[in-house]
């Protein structure tokens, strides 16, 4: 008796599994793939993002800012008042006018006030100390080690070593995986 050589596609011709069994299998295995992608783009999107921030003025002392608050200083008016404008009608979220604040927000909110005058007044880079809007995140990874401003090459830095982890993970994991 003679053996023939079977061919993997004449068994798939018996057996007859055709192109919808094949579709099928191809959504189901490729689900997880497609979930895996949201969770990277989820950290580059999410984590790294970086919210609207400026220079903290009153450096942690909520003394100084319930001042502020109790004589009519609203975020706006501190902002008009404390970051020098940019061309596209913005405030500067890394520079601030070298001004005496403690002084000024102890003092009663007037229009006169924020009308003086900026051309003689310097201005001086943020000291690593920045309030973050949180009305749309509470906290990110931008927040948190303060990669804002000159710290800004930090965060892509952060997300490529995340890729690179995603990327040796794969490879060491799957290794593993099939011993």
């Amino acid at each position: 008796m003679e053996l023939e050589e079977t061919r993997f596609e004449d068994i798939l011709s018996r057996i007859d599994i055709g192109p919808p069994w094949q579709i099928r299998m191809l959504i189901v295995t490729s689900l997880p793939l497609f979930f895996s992608g949201f969770n990277n783009l989820g950290g580059a999107m999410v984590l790294f993002s970086s919210p609207d921030h400026w220079c903290n003025l009153f450096d942690g002392k909520q003394t100084a800012y319930d001042d502020a608050v109790r004589n009519n200083w609203t975020l706006q008016r501190i902002k008009d008042f404390a970051f020098p404008g940019t061309p596209k009608g913005a405030f500067d979220q890394c520079d601030y006018y070298a001004r005496n604040y403690s002084l000024a927000f102890g003092t009663p909110w007037s229009q006169e006030l924020t009308n003086t005058t900026t051309k003689n007044l310097t201005v001086e880079k943020c000291d690593n100390s920045w309030t973050y809007d949180k009305s749309q995140m509470h906290t990110t990874v931008v927040t948190e080690w303060n990669l804002v401003c000159d710290n800004t090459n930090y965060a892509s830095t952060a997300t490529s070593a995340y890729q690179i982890g995603t990327f040796l993970g794969a490879i060491t994991f799957g290794y593993m995986s099939d011993r």
